[in-house]
This record gives structure tokens, sequence and C-alpha cells, in this order.
């Protein structure tokens, strides 16, 4: 199974983060560029809460299915070892928000971004 998508939203976050982090000295240093950080976390954590806000709504839609949570590492793992799963469950990473939902062909299928 491939890993996370390098566009996705955890993968732009985490490289800001990284940037941010090489460039602290810099950023430190001039009042625009550390006001400019500052507002980009605030929209990261806002961001960050609305997701989780809007993945609780669709759990609470989906709630004849079964939501199994994990980290996007053990997700391959997750897959084949679950021996119960039922059509339309659904096995989430919790770090990457990636899917995978349990088919009526007895499949794990990754589910587009």
């Amino acid at each position: 199974m491939p890993g996370p998508d390098p566009r996705s939203y955890a993968a732009i976050c985490a490289a800001w983060r990284q940037e941010t982090a090489r460039l602290s000295p810099e950023i430190l240093r001039d009042a625009v560029a550390y006001n400019l950080a500052n507002l980009t976390e605030l929209l990261i954590a806002a961001a960050d809460r609305e997701l989780r806000s809007l993945r609780e709504q669709l759990d609470d839609i989906k709630a004849a299915h079964q939501v199994w949570l994990c980290p996007d590492a053990y997700l391959a793992q997750a897959a084949l070892d679950s021996t119960d799963a039922q059509p339309g469950q659904i096995l989430r990473a919790t770090d990457t928000g990636r899917e995978l939902v349990f088919t009526a062909g007895g499949a794990w299928e990754l589910v587009p971004p």
C-alpha cells in the first residue's frame, strides 16, 4: 500500500512546519515574517479543528458503519489483521486522514481524497 500523498493536507502542514523550523532565526528577526508564520499556524489550527468537526459529522451520518482509527503507518497491517470487518466499514488513518472502506466483495479499497 502506498504511503501518504505528498500533496495531502497533512504533508503540506508538515512541510510548512519543517521549513519554518529551518528558517526560525530569520523569522524571529523579521516582524512581518514572524506575524505571517504565527497567522499561518493559527489558520492551520482552525483548519484542523474544522476537519475534525467535519469528520465527526460524517461519522454520525455513517453511524451504521463502524469507523476504526489508527495511525497511517499501521493502516495496511490493520486492514490485513481485520477478520470481522463488515461491508461499509471504514478504517481511517488519524494522522493523514487516508481511509479504506471494506467492500461487499470482501476487500479493503482506498477512498479517493
